[in-house]
């Protein structure tokens, strides 16, 4: 009975350890799945984080573009519009566009004419142009700005969508209208003298025997034309050579006083037959108090800062009548040098204000210059329009910035600020000048 009982115990206990051993053998292969199904939690949460990531980038990044970007679903519904596109179609930033039709958003009907021409062809499995380009006008504040519009479809293996890419024409179409009228005042320019040179050479050759005064006169003509075309040729290079990346400046030490005495003194035969007075402010102070304007340095190009002196004391002489007064002066500016020209001519309107750097724009193009000729051939030409963009352009190329002022019939004052020379290399240049 014993044995019975203990081979019972025997054979009780293997099949405890049997089914033990099975048993740890499911659990193993169950925690090996539970490890497994971890691994790929853990992968997914971290594909998903990237994948956050990646569209949080992608937002910010279309968030912050100039262009207008419009996503639309296949059936015209709108999934994205960044600010930009917001702007340019004139949108109310309190509306609900999301997932709504464009039709019902944006009421612009060339726009949501192309999109339906898209969305037909793509419902219809149709061949589309990938991308279609066209310009639409879109109000704004009571006028319209041109905005540039490209539609095309984005295909991805499950869905088809539509975007949308907008851009302001404002600039471009600006520039196209300078450009086109730079060429036609350039070749009016040069026309006019042309035209009266031919002119004046055809009545030389008719008058040369019969009435020699008379060609000699109109000689004096074609000699005066001759030098209005040197004058416009040589302020175009200048203005190109200002404008150009490659043009390089000898930069120095340049004592203001001494260019602003220069342009005075090579300006005073002009302004004397105009009968306008020139009057250096500088010396005015200076000699009040010797060392004044032991400031009066900047770090730049001499011949560009002579040039643009030069012509803002020329402009003011022109459009000074007679009996009138120019001023020119230097004043502190923190780290800038003021170099002011004021003159108490027929000024300039509010609306002429902000055009008269243009090339070839004139205040007033009706009027006439006297050439106030005193047999010296010293006058006072009409000048080419350019002289006012080359002290721009001047200026910029010298880290500058220039402004003005004016009302119309009391004069104008024209400032162009230029960084100052360290106080070390003022003082060592004024004491070189007082040693000579």
């Amino acid at each position: 009975m014993l044995d019975w009982i203990v081979v019972a115990l025997v054979v009780l206990s293997v099949t405890l350890v049997f089914w033990i051993a099975k048993l740890n053998a499911k659990l193993r292969l169950i925690n090996d799945a539970l490890i497994g199904q971890r691994d790929e939690i853990s992968d997914a949460r971290d594909s998903q984080r990237r994948w956050k990531e990646k569209a949080e980038m992608f937002g910010a990044s279309i968030h912050h573009l100039r262009h207008g970007i419009l996503l639309l679903s296949s059936d015209g519904k709108i999934l994205a519009l960044n600010p930009a596109a917001s702007y340019l179609l004139n949108l109310d930033n309190t509306i609900a566009w999301k997932n709504r039709p464009l039709i019902e958003v944006i009421r612009l009907p060339e726009l949501n004419r192309e999109v339906s021409v898209v969305r037909r062809a793509m419902q219809q499995k149709e061949p589309v142009v990938e991308l279609q380009k066209f310009s639409i006008k879109v109000p704004y504040f009571g006028n319209t700005q041109a905005v540039k519009v490209r539609v095309g479809r984005i295909q991805t293996s499950e869905q088809q969508q539509i975007l949308v890419s907008l851009q302001d024409e404002t600039d471009a179409i600006l520039l196209d209208e300078m450009r086109r009228e730079f060429v036609a005042n350039t070749s009016h320019e040069l026309k006019t003298p042309l035209a009266a040179i031919k002119g004046y050479a055809e009545t030389v050759e008719l008058a040369i025997n019969d009435d020699p005064s008379a060609a000699k006169h109109f000689m004096s003509q074609i000699r005066v034309q001759c030098q209005r075309l040197e004058r416009l040729i040589a302020d175009m290079m200048q203005l190109a050579r200002a404008q150009s990346a490659d043009f390089v400046h000898t930069i120095s030490n340049v004592s203001v006083l001494e260019v602003i005495d220069q342009s005075l003194t090579s300006n005073l035969p002009v302004a004397e037959t105009k009968s306008v007075e020139l009057i250096d402010e500088t010396n005015l102070d200076a000699a009040a108090e010797p060392n004044a304007f032991h400031w009066a340095y900047v770090r730049a190009d001499p011949e560009a800062v002579l040039t643009i002196v030069n012509n803002l004391i020329t402009n003011a002489i022109r459009y000074t009548d007679s009996g009138g007064q120019v001023f020119a002066g230097v004043r502190d500016a923190d780290n800038h040098c003021a170099i002011y020209v004021r003159d108490t001519g027929v000024g300039i309107a509010p609306t002429n204000q902000k055009r008269v750097f243009e090339r070839f724009f004139r205040v007033n193009k009706n009027r006439q210059f006297a050439a106030h000729d005193d047999g010296s051939g010293i006058g006072m030409a009409e000048g080419t329009g350019i002289g006012l963009s080359i002290v721009k352009q001047l200026t910029i190329a010298l880290g500058g910035e220039v402004s003005l002022s004016s009302k119309p019939g009391t004069g104008s004052e024209f400032v162009v600020r230029l960084p100052k020379a360290t106080a070390s290399e003022s003082t060592s240049n004024t004491d070189a000048a007082a040693d000579n």
